[in-house]
């Protein structure tokens, strides 16, 4: 499975159950798919959020990283002036990170080379990672 292949998910939730940075510049990521239960006549306030026992849990390894930012999703603002392919999972064209590494750190695409900006928006984390290796998408448990 390939990231492009995540592009196009936008049934379901994303909810990150474990963040883990390992090895040198190495960032791991477990994935799990939930869905919004609607609101009920008993439940008239919110919908609830479940795990899809029917979709895998997949980890996503960046096997190198120029830069990576966990925000919390409460704090996050839309932006007209980024420009994406996907919903939940995202291949950034223009973003303010991508900004940012331009401005802020030595990295260019002679050095270490052409990268990219991939990110993942999960309940209660953005993900954001620019990296000039795709990442490696494992499914690590299926149903």
């Amino acid at each position: 499975m390939k990231f492009k292949d995540l592009l196009n998910l936008n049934d379901h939730y994303l909810y990150i159950q474990d963040i883990k940075e390992y090895g040198q510049n190495t960032l791991e990521l477990i994935v799990e798919f939930h869905y919004m239960f609607p609101k009920t006549r008993e439940n008239k306030l919110f919908s609830q959020i479940y795990k899809d026992d029917e979709k895998p849990v997949v980890k996503i390894t960046f096997d190198f990283y120029i830069a990576y930012s966990v925000l919390n999703e409460s704090y996050v603002v839309q932006d007209r002036y980024e420009k994406y392919k996907g919903a939940f999972f995202r291949l950034y064209k223009k973003s303010r990170y991508l900004d940012y590494i331009s401005l802020g750190t030595i990295a260019t695409s002679d050095y270490p080379g052409p990268f990219k900006h991939y990110g993942i928006c999960a309940l209660d984390h953005i993900i954001d990672v620019v990296s000039v290796e795709e990442p490696i998408i494992e499914v690590i448990q299926n149903t």
